[in-house]
């Protein structure tokens, strides 16, 4: 396959990842409350244990008059790639497997099959470790 056909390739992957990101980002949007719920607890559990130990925890302050739709907007992204996680790293592995011998592409099934858990794992501890 000549260069161009391989850029080619790479931008349709590329456009549809950005395109279930986008997806994700929109449904996720309607769903800000929870999110920023979810984020927000870890913070208040940890200034519930400061008030406790007697130590003076600031409140969470939005500062500038742009920064509660820049936060919003910070929240939705991060949930639409995580939510999208599935497709845009089907994506890349499907550009990354035509290039491989016929003994390497029987790793595609177990790279899908550990990817997703993975980063769902992973995002799982930095959310339940943040705070400690």
């Amino acid at each position: 396959m000549p260069l161009l056909e391989h850029l080619r390739e790479l931008r349709r992957r590329l456009v549809i990842s950005a395109i279930a990101i986008a997806i994700g980002t929109t449904v996720a949007w309607f769903f800000y409350e929870p999110l920023i719920n979810l984020v927000r607890r870890p913070w208040e559990e940890f200034q519930r244990s400061g008030a406790a130990r007697g130590v003076e925890v600031p409140d969470l302050v939005i500062t500038g008059i742009a920064t509660p739709f820049t936060l919003q907007l910070q929240v939705t992204v991060v949930a639409g790639i995580v939510a999208t996680s599935p497709i845009w790293l089907y994506e890349i592995w499907a550009f990354i497997t035509p290039g491989l011998h016929k003994r390497e592409k029987r790793w595609t099934v177990i790279f899908l099959a550990a990817a997703v858990p993975l980063f769902a794992a992973g995002v799982w501890l930095a959310y339940a470790f943040l705070p400690k």
